[in-house]
């Protein structure tokens, strides 16, 4: 199954919820996306909310998204939060220490 995502901004925040699964093929994609989406309110963003509980799983490509997604908010002065991560990525999180880089609200 590949990654899917459903967008959308109000009041400088946005709101993003990624659904399937972030692997190598289909996070190519999804980056130009989430990227486009994001420049479109650059200097508008306060917060970026990205909704990970409908995630069935994610490899390290989709982590190195995660990565990207939090360089380029810091870069716009905004504040990253992931919501809800299944029980199985928040072992993956934590087991990577990826738990200290992002903001986790469950």
């Amino acid at each position: 199954m590949t990654a899917g995502t459903r967008t959308s901004y109000a009041d400088g925040k946005a709101m993003i919820a990624l659904t399937g699964e972030l692997d190598m093929y289909s996070v190519k994609n999804l980056k130009e996306e989430l990227l486009d989406f994001l420049g479109g309110h650059r200097g508008a963003l306060s917060e970026v909310h990205v909704d990970i509980s409908t995630l069935e799983g994610m490899d390290s490509s989709g982590i190195a998204l995660l990565a990207h997604l939090q360089k380029k908010t810091n870069e716009m002065d905004a504040k990253l939060y992931l919501h809800r991560p299944s029980r199985k990525l928040r072992k993956l999180f934590e087991l990577g220490y990826l738990d200290a880089m992002f903001e986790i609200i469950d």
